[in-house]
C-alpha cells in the first residue's frame, strides 16, 4: 500500500469536516424546531373554506397572509399554543367566534405533528372508531385523537354547544351535514356534495363545526386506507346527542375515551 500523499490527506480531512458540520447543522435544526424556533423555509398553506356549501351560516376563514408562524412537531407545543388562542373560559352554547375560528384554523393548517409521536396514541378497532385524549386544558378545551378503520363512520351527532375543530393527520374523512328539524331531531342532509378533509392537502386538512351550523356525520370513505384525525372541542364536554338517520328522538351518548382527562392531564399538559 502506498503512503497517503499530503494532498489526499487534506482532501479526506476536508470531507470529514464537511460531514461533521452538516450533521451538527441537522441536529441544531431539529433541536430548534422542538424548542419552537421557526425555520425560514416553512411555506404558508392557504386558508381553507370550511364546508361553505353545507350551511347557510357563513364561517369566517383565515385570510392568506405572510409566512406562517406555527410549525409544531409535538403535541405539548400545540396544546400550549391552543391555550393562547382559545378563550380561557368558553361558555357552553356561545355563538361562533369568527376571530377564534380563523386563528385556530390557521394554526392547525400550519401544524405538522410528528407521526412517531401521535402513532403511540393510535388504536384501531374493527367494531367502531376510537377516541383517545392527547391534550387537555381544564374547562377550556380537550384534544382527542380519533382512529377510523376502512369504511367506519360516526352517528349523526351534535357538539353540546362547543366549537369543534378537526385536523387530519392521515388519510381522508368525509363530512355530511344535516339540518335541525323543528322537533329537535335530525332533518334532511344539506349542502349537496359532502366535504372531504384530506391530510395530504394542507388547505383541505382542517374542518370546523358548531351546533348553529347543524348536525353532522363523519366517515372514512376509503376501502383501502385507515384515517387518523385530531379533534379539538372547546369547551370540553362529556356527552353529546346522537340521532337516528331516519328521524326520531335523539339519545345521549358518552364521549368514550381510553383515558380520562383528570387522571392523565391533571396539570393541563401532556
Amino acid at each position: 500500500m502506498q503512503p497517503m500523499t499530503a494532498l489526499r490527506r487534506a482532501s479526506v480531512c476536508a470531507g470529514q469536516c464537511w460531514w461533521r458540520w452538516t450533521r451538527a447543522c441537522r441536529a441544531w435544526h431539529v433541536a430548534a424546531a422542538r424548542r419552537g424556533y421557526k425555520a425560514s423555509s416553512v411555506v404558508a398553506a392557504p386558508a381553507v373554506a370550511i364546508s361553505s356549501k353545507s350551511s347557510k351560516s357563513s364561517v369566517p376563514v383565515a385570510a392568506a397572509g405572510p409566512e406562517p408562524v406555527d410549525h409544531f412537531l409535538d403535541l405539548p407545543s400545540l396544546v400550549k399554543r391552543l391555550r393562547e388562542e382559545l378563550p380561557a373560559h368558553p361558555a357552553v352554547g356561545a355563538p361562533i367566534s369568527g376571530e377564534v375560528v380563523a386563528k385556530v384554523t390557521e394554526v392547525l393548517q400550519n401544524t405538522r405533528l410528528n407521526p412517531r409521536e401521535w402513532r403511540q396514541h393510535a388504536i384501531f378497532r374493527r367494531g367502531r372508531y376510537t377516541r383517545n385524549i392527547v391534550g387537555y386544558s381544564p374547562n377550556q378545551f380537550v384534544a382527542l385523537l380519533l382512529c377510523w378503520e376502512r369504511g367506519q363512520q360516526s352517528p349523526i351527532h351534535d357538539h353540546s354547544g362547543a366549537h369543534c375543530f378537526i385536523k387530519m393527520l392521515s388519510g381522508q374523512l368525509r363530512e355530511r351535514r344535516f339540518a335541525w328539524a323543528a322537533d329537535g331531531s335530525a332533518g334532511p342532509e344539506v349542502g349537496g356534495e359532502a366535504a372531504v378533509m384530506d391530510a395530504s392537502v394542507p388547505s383541505q386538512s382542517v374542518g370546523f363545526m358548531h351546533d348553529s351550523l347543524g348536525l353532522h356525520r363523519i366517515e372514512n370513505p376509503s376501502a383501502d386506507e385507515v384515517a387518523v384525525s385530531l379533534h379539538i372541542y372547546s369547551p370540553p364536554f362529556r356527552e353529546c346527542l346522537v340521532f337516528p338517520p331516519t328521524g326520531g328522538t335523539p339519545k345521549t351518548a358518552p364521549m368514550v375515551s381510553i383515558f380520562s382527562p383528570e387522571s392523565q392531564f391533571a396539570n393541563g399538559m401532556r
